[in-house]
């Protein structure tokens, strides 16, 4: 297209917006130049006054360019979601190692032998005897500690695993803790991030349906205007008419695919002569020839029948003129 024809309206497509490669597309939905473009070729039509073709054509192409930018906006916007996504499920599955030393280990595993023999001896297998032994353990680092481990226990495990999220709070340390603050603040930061491009897709996704839509009638009434003006439309055209289309867009929509199919077959159809059967051919000989002896006995009947009253004319009159010449002689 020659930059004579480039109108007011498009330099929204050729400014600071679509300058850059990659454009967000919060900042399409927000200043939303689409509107504005189409507004500014509508009156660049009716100022300069240009046909209703040219404003066709410009218009074929703002559709065009506003599609293509919005797929690449909400391609950018879906890949920024991609890499949130994954930056939170790296911080999620961060975890606290903690090395333990050889006495630590030895005191644990001691924690664990006692709190278990005095669940089975005195608890007796009931339930509240056996989480208030539990409960005397379970506010020290080492006591829950051990609550943790015995969870996992044949035995005991059905009483440990009733404390085992109050044990887990009480067994970290404060580094441990440190950990998991840092932890929380790093998703809650990484999820406010994300939300906003949650919100745009939804509406980008929206935004680019109608986009397509749009392109997708123009290609229609594009392939109509130019493929369906002469009436000896063949197959042929047709099969030329697809790939031109989509060698100019890319791919043939569904659409633009069966309008093609239906108006070739529709002018195949008017333009279509009838043949007739060799059965019908001879039918209509038969009739002709006997046709043409019903006209000719028909005109020689006319003839015979003028000849035969003209001549009985000329005798009346024969007759007429003796009658009056013997009356003048009589006289």
């Amino acid at each position: 297209m020659s930059e004579k024809f480039i109108v007011e309206g498009w330099k929204l497509f050729k400014g600071e917006l679509f300058s850059s490669k990659q454009t967000t597309l919060q900042r399409l939905i927000d200043e939303k130049p689409y509107p504005s473009a189409l507004a500014a070729l509508q009156q660049s039509k009716k100022d300069h006054g240009y046909t209703d073709e040219w404003y066709r054509e410009h218009l074929w192409e703002l559709n065009r360019q506003w599609l293509s930018k919005v797929q690449s906006a909400v391609i950018e916007n879906n890949r920024c979601i991609a890499e949130l996504n994954q930056k939170i499920v790296k911080v999620n599955d961060t975890r606290f190692r903690y090395n333990y030393t050889e006495k630590e280990l030895a005191d644990l595993q001691f924690m664990q032998t006692l709190i278990k023999t005095r669940i089975l001896n005195e608890g007796k297998k009931d339930l509240t005897q056996s989480l208030c032994i539990l409960d005397e353990y379970i506010d020290t680092q080492e006591g829950a500690r051990a609550i943790m481990f015995l969870s996992a226990d044949n035995e005991v495990g059905k009483y440990a695993k009733v404390r085992y999220e109050v044990a887990s709070k009480n067994a970290k340390t404060a580094a441990e803790r440190a950990f998991d603050a840092d932890k929380a603040a790093k998703l809650d930061s990484l999820q406010s991030q994300l939300l906003p491009y949650m919100q745009a897709a939804v509406i980008g996704n929206k935004m680019l349906e109608r986009a397509e839509q749009q392109v997708s009638r123009d290609m229609s009434e594009r392939a109509g205007t130019i493929y369906f003006q002469d009436t000896s439309v063949s197959v042929d055209n047709a099969v030329r008419a697809k790939n031109e289309v989509g060698g100019r867009w890319g791919y043939i929509p569904y659409a633009v695919d069966q309008q093609i199919t239906r108006e070739c077959a529709k002018q195949a159809e008017s333009t279509a002569v009838p043949q007739q059967s060799p059965h019908e051919d001879s039918v209509n000989s038969t009739l002709s020839q006997r046709e043409t002896s019903e006209i000719a006995v028909e005109d020689i009947s006319a003839v015979t029948t003028t000849d035969s009253t003209e001549n009985s004319e000329k005798r009346h009159e024969s007759r007429q003129s003796k009658s009056n010449f013997a009356n003048v002689s009589i006289l």
